[in-house]
């Protein structure tokens, strides 16, 4: 973890908020499971943390997220890890240059900062930082948390029912476009879908 050089930008901002801190601690302990983090799975990541603070009645991050190809996706995240480019996290490309499979480290030099931030400052945060950890378990892989954060989108801002004939009926109107919908209904097997919603089911689908 962090072995590779960021050759591409080598300044990234130090300040934490509790956006900043959350999304870099998240992304951290998806490196301590053994797993790449790719751009791709931290935007999922963001995505479940961000409902979980809906759920705690806390502050939204204000990520706005939108229905994308691989799910829900927020630019504002974007613009947040470019600031963290070079500092907190690292990239063998410039973060607002990756591809979504580009894979994206925590640099472990700034855990205990990182750590102390959440702890004091953003402490109203941890339970729900602990209930996305646990929600992902199982999950961890570009498929996996592209197939968890979809099928919660469609539950939470598309209100489909929980069953896998609903969501699949709404994975073919998955607003990303036909294209992305196409890809989604051959991705995920129902298996898949019945997988999710299973472990989505211990968790509420609204705020």
């Amino acid at each position: 973890m962090g072995k590779n050089q960021n050759v591409a930008k080598r300044n990234g901002v130090e300040q934490l908020t509790p956006a900043r801190a959350l999304i870099a601690e998240l992304v951290r302990r998806y490196w301590v499971l053994g797993m790449e983090c790719s751009l791709l799975e931290i935007q999922k990541l963001a995505w479940l943390l961000e409902r979980a603070i809906e759920r705690a009645g806390l502050p939204s991050l204000d990520l706005r997220f939108a229905p994308h190809k691989y799910g829900p996706y927020a630019d504002r995240l974007r613009h947040l890890l470019d600031g963290l480019d070079g500092s907190y996290l690292h990239c063998h490309k410039r973060i607002s240059d990756a591809d979504p499979l580009d894979v994206i480290w925590f640099d472990d030099a700034h855990k205990t900062q990182v750590q102390t931030y959440l702890k004091t400052q953003a402490r109203a945060y941890e339970p729900a930082l602990n209930a996305t950890a646990a929600l992902i378990d199982g999950f961890e892989s570009p498929f996996g948390m592209e197939l968890l954060a979809t099928v919660d989108w469609l539950l939470a801002r598309e209100h489909v029912a929980p069953t896998v004939t609903a969501v699949r009926e709404g994975l073919r109107h998955w607003r990303g476009g036909p294209q992305a919908a196409a890809r989604k209904n051959r991705l995920f097997d129902d298996r898949a879908l019945a997988y999710a919603l299973e472990r989505l089911s211990a968790v509420p689908a609204t705020p």
